[in-house]
């Protein structure tokens, strides 16, 4: 390891972390009663934008250092997983998701449960964290487990801290419809299909 992959690091800390800091209740709660929520929001996505690019700049100077080789399977590994991050990332953005920031309340959770939702509720980000692990087992480098080992940390550490904002705010707000439709999805893909909870 050396000074290319520590300013990576660094990278890679301010944009994960930044987003988790920014996002937790006590830091946005003060900042959007300080800077109302619209001005709030364009903070927070300038300077996640910039962390973004500073991570993605010190990945591509970073230092080549092997880690693992998973051999000619890697390929085969990369395509079938970018294949269905394709797909979920697809659906996320065409289907209107009520997990995502700004998003309206559940109208009818039974409804909101189907289709993509029904495999996954967080289609967004299990694609990121798809493309990310699958990218990280495949590179097998030092700079890859750095940079895509941060996307799936986000990836998979927001959809944890999502729903627990969510089920705060519907506790809040005495609204039975997300209770009702994070009992019927899953976190992980088809998981709750697997249990039982959705129909394919």
């Amino acid at each position: 390891m050396d000074a290319s992959h520590t300013t990576l690091g660094f990278a890679t800390l301010a944009f994960v972390g930044g987003h988790f800091l920014l996002s937790s209740a006590p830091v946005r709660g003060p900042l959007t009663g300080l800077l109302r929520v619209g001005p709030y929001r364009a903070v927070y996505s300038i300077l996640m934008a910039a962390a973004l690019v500073w991570m993605i700049d010190s990945y591509r100077y970073a230092a080549y250092v092997r880690l693992w080789d998973v051999g000619p399977i890697g390929p085969a590994i990369l395509y079938v997983c970018m294949l269905l991050a394709s797909v979920l990332l697809v659906c996320g953005v065409t289907t209107q998701n009520p997990t995502l920031a700004g998003m309206g309340g559940i109208r009818d959770a039974d409804a909101a449960a189907r289709g993509i939702y029904a495999v996954t509720r967080h289609p967004m980000m299990s694609a990121i964290a798809l493309w990310a692990a699958a990218h990280l087992i495949e590179r097998g480098d030092l700079a890859g487990l750095l940079f895509f080992g941060g996307f799936l940390v986000l990836a998979a550490g927001g959809t944890v801290h999502i729903d627990a904002r969510r089920r705060a705010h519907a506790k809040a707000e005495r609204d039975e419809a997300w209770p009702r439709f994070e009992a019927a999805t899953s976190r992980l893909p088809f998981a709750a299909i697997v249990a039982g909870r959705a129909a394919f």
